[in-house]
């Protein structure tokens, strides 16, 4: 699936949403919580990458193909503005 944040009319991220970015913090604490390691291999960080995807195709499911970031508490880990718009597409 692909997605688009975009932040003041301007595209910020566009791709494959296991690509999305990820605030450090968010990474650190989800790698803690399933892995517990800080600084993952890589396959798991592919893994912890799997996970806040599943949580952001949970969230279009929710609110339909575009949601904001302040709408969605659950999707805090991804690195953009409050206001930034995410749309699913494909």
């Amino acid at each position: 699936m692909k997605v688009i944040i975009r932040e003041n009319s301007t595209i910020t991220f566009e791709g494959d949403i296991l690509n999305i970015p990820i605030t450090e913090e968010a990474f650190k604490q989800k790698s803690l919580e399933l892995i517990g390691e800080e600084d993952p291999c890589i396959i798991h960080r592919a893994h912890i990458k799997q996970h806040f995807a599943d949580r952001l195709k949970a969230q279009f499911d929710v609110h339909g193909d575009s949601l904001t970031l302040s709408e969605c508490s659950d999707v805090d880990f991804i690195e953009a503005g409050r206001d930034a718009i995410i749309e699913k597409r494909g």
